[in-house]
């Protein structure tokens, strides 16, 4: 069943009482906020409600999805277009576990929602999104598009560094933060451990400013991991960006372009 936490927020726990609840909430003209929690096998159909209802005008935040139980695969760009297009005031999205979702989830948004402040589009541990960061090259000439963004989070997604750097330096309000999160298995964080993964970095003003690690381990810390293994890497050697990408080194590739993706966002 479905919880409403305060006058404007809802909740929905499960798909089996997904109509009931919706429609008890849905006759709140307060609500502003809604979450699908972490076992909704949430769907178009379930975004579609949403779109379709008179909720749609007020809706300030809007979360579902979760990385460990991989709910929120099934949601799909075209229900996230038009979702943007009916919820225009949305302030804060957060969508996890979204595999499914592309540049143009993200554009839409941007580009159809100028209150948004935070967009927060994540794969997970064991299967990556589709963000590509082929819509940065828009919202870096653009400040007109989602003018009071501040914060872009893009967990498991194969955004390159050049990409957000170029963002990050045209719109300087913005924080980008992006990287690998690490499975609660102890198999997940050894090979963490071993190739550098689970590094999370954060961007502003076209630089790198910070770089923590994630091992999966809840509130264990990078130290604590670092004790168990006898690890020598630490978050803490990289002053830089510099220094961060002549250890693990992307090559730039200053001419390449993929245009099919390109086309497909505008």
């Amino acid at each position: 069943m479905s919880s409403i936490r305060n006058s404007s927020a809802a909740r929905f726990v499960s798909t089996l009482s997904w109509g009931q609840d919706w429609e008890k909430a849905r006759c709140n003209e307060g609500l502003l906020d809604i979450e699908f929690q972490e076992n909704f096998n949430i769907t178009d159909e379930h975004i579609d409600t949403i779109t379709n209802s008179s909720t749609a005008a007020n809706l300030r935040k809007l979360q579902f999805g979760d990385s460990d139980t991989g709910k929120g695969r099934f949601v799909s760009d075209q229900a996230i277009v038009r979702l943007a297009k009916a919820c225009h005031n949305l302030e804060e999205v957060e969508f996890v576990s979204a595999t499914s979702l592309t540049d143009i989830a993200l554009l839409a948004i941007a580009q159809n929602c100028p209150m948004i402040k935070s967009i927060n589009i994540s794969g997970n541990d064991k299967i990556h999104g589709g963000v590509k960061g082929h819509c940065f090259d828009q919202l870096a000439a653009n400040k007109d598009i989602a003018p009071v963004l501040t914060t872009v989070l893009l967990m498991d997604q194969d955004v390159r560094r050049k990409q957000i750097k170029l963002l990050t330096k045209q719109r300087p309000g913005l924080t980008v933060r992006e990287g690998e999160t690490v499975g609660d298995g102890i198999a997940d964080q050894m090979v963490a451990s071993l190739t550098c993964g689970g590094n999370v970095t954060e961007w502003r003003n076209g630089k790198m400013v910070s770089m923590s690690s994630d091992f999966g381990m809840g509130d264990i810390s990078f130290d604590e991991f670092d004790d168990i293994d006898g690890l020598s890497f630490d978050s803490s050697d990289f002053d830089s960006e510099e220094d961060y990408d002549e250890e693990f080194g992307e090559e730039e590739e200053d001419d390449y372009e993929d245009n099919d993706e390109k086309k497909k966002i505008k």
